[in-house]
């Protein structure tokens, strides 16, 4: 069996179906989108998505089951990953012939994302990167300041009195973080665009894309390094090193690709939130043995190391004291939702929390 008959089994296992995308698909896009851009011209937006569709469709993908949504643009991180890691000179010190991993996503629930050594291949669940692009949303909402007519990232104003201010101010920000948290953890799954919030605004929208996608882009290298060190079990000093290299490497992306972002800090937003969820699993006696704990703690660590560039410590400590936050206000209630076998799909569980009252 080759990697391309691996990741097709795989994807025939999971059930794993190619994306559609027609008309439907996308009037639900343009709806929930426009909203996020400064006066909205409709024909624009929509001749924006045509020639991003277009896009995605020359690119080949490995299999019949793959996503035509997710395949492109992972297959472009990954691309850009490796090549940082060949001008680092990374991959001749520890694996001299370690070429590019083939990459595919499947519907895994539950596993969030593996590499498999034996074929040199990383499978990611399709929920998992709904997860991360609904929670990416929710923190641009929370960190963002309005400066001068114009939408910046400050730091230094969020301080935890500020940062709960944001939070307990906005009832949809603590609806959405539930939602999206219990939604993974009880189904595997996040609904696509399950956001209630609109930015109206082009600079929000903007940002979140590239936290996003640098979520997206720590996942990729994370199990990059699995593959790149041969691992072949998973242990919480295995995660520990994967988890170091592939901050490492997506700090120098940014350094190299886009270091006006100064996104360093996104490897401590993923792995921060990937402890909520270890948590919540844990609390419900589900058991992650091979899993560490405080990964997000480890990830600022490397960020201070690496004395990464701008306000990447600053935030670093911003975003886990957001979580933090989210996470205290909201436990009760995501685990008595996960725990509570009457609901029985995302979508009944979105009307269920829209009737929860949040200010008591």
């Amino acid at each position: 069996m080759n990697k391309i008959d691996f990741l097709s089994l795989v994807q025939r296992q999971t059930n794993t179906e190619p994306v559609v995308i027609d008309e439907a698909y996308k009037d639900v896009f343009l709806s929930l989108y426009k909203p996020d851009y400064d006066e909205p011209d409709s024909e624009q937006l929509s001749k924006v998505f045509d020639e991003a569709i277009e896009k995605y469709k020359s690119v080949e993908l490995p299999t019949p089951y793959e996503s035509i949504v997710h395949y492109p643009g992972l297959l472009n991180l990954l691309e850009e990953l490796y090549s940082v890691g060949l001008d680092l000179g990374l991959f001749e010190h520890v694996n001299p012939d370690f070429k590019i991993p083939l990459i595919g996503t499947a519907n895994l629930a539950s596993m969030g994302a593996y590499a498999k050594t034996d074929y040199s291949t990383i499978i990611i669940d399709r929920g998992l990167l709904f997860f991360f692009s609904n929670m990416s949303r929710l923190l641009t909402d929370i960190i963002i300041s309005e400066e001068e007519s114009a939408w910046v990232i400050r730091p230094n104003l969020l301080t935890m009195e500020e940062i709960q201010n944001r939070i307990l101010s906005n009832l949809n920000i603590i609806r959405d973080f539930t939602e999206i948290m219990t939604s993974y953890v009880k189904y595997g799954t996040t609904i696509p665009f399950s956001h209630r919030m609109k930015f109206h605004n082009t600079q929000k929208s903007k940002l979140d894309n590239l936290i996003g996608l640098e979520s997206w882009r720590f996942i990729v290298a994370h199990e990059m390094m699995h593959l790149l060190y041969n691992h072949r079990q998973s242990t919480p000093s295995v995660e520990l090193e994967a988890d170091r290299m592939a901050t490492q490497l997506c700090a120098k992306c940014v350094e190299k690709l886009q270091a006006e972002t100064q996104l360093y800090w996104v490897p401590v937003f993923v792995t921060a939130t990937l402890d909520i969820l270890m948590e919540c699993n844990d609390i419900r006696g589900i058991e992650n043995t091979t899993h560490p704990k405080k990964r997000g703690e480890y990830a600022h660590h490397i960020i201070g190391q690496m004395e990464a560039g701008g306000y990447a410590l600053a935030m670093a400590q911003a975003v886990r004291r957001i979580l933090l936050l989210l996470w205290s206000v909201t436990k009760r209630t995501i685990i008595g939702l996960a725990n509570d076998d009457r609901i029985k799909d995302p979508e009944q569980l979105r009307r269920v929390i829209s009737l929860i009252d949040f200010t008591s």
